[in-house]
């Protein structure tokens, strides 16, 4: 088996607030993570830009849409 065919897999639970984070970075497809802030092992703030395109204005409708789908409390 070559490198390139080797898969690692790791199993590990996350923790409510990790499982956000990573539901943010999921539902952000139209948009981008420009910063991210860890403190004492933890992420702390999380900036996410979104661009608005006056062509394709579809694409800020829908980031809108799936971070709404997130709950942050």
């Amino acid at each position: 088996m070559s490198n390139k065919e080797q898969k690692t897999r790791i199993l590990r639970e996350v923790t409510e607030r990790e499982d956000r984070v990573l539901r943010v970075l999921e539902a952000v497809h139209y948009a981008r993570i420009e910063n991210i802030t860890i403190k004492d092992g933890q992420v702390r703030t999380l900036e996410v830009r979104l661009m608005l395109n006056f062509d394709r204005p579809e694409e800020f409708k829908k980031a809108i849409e799936e971070l709404q789908t997130i709950p942050l409390l």
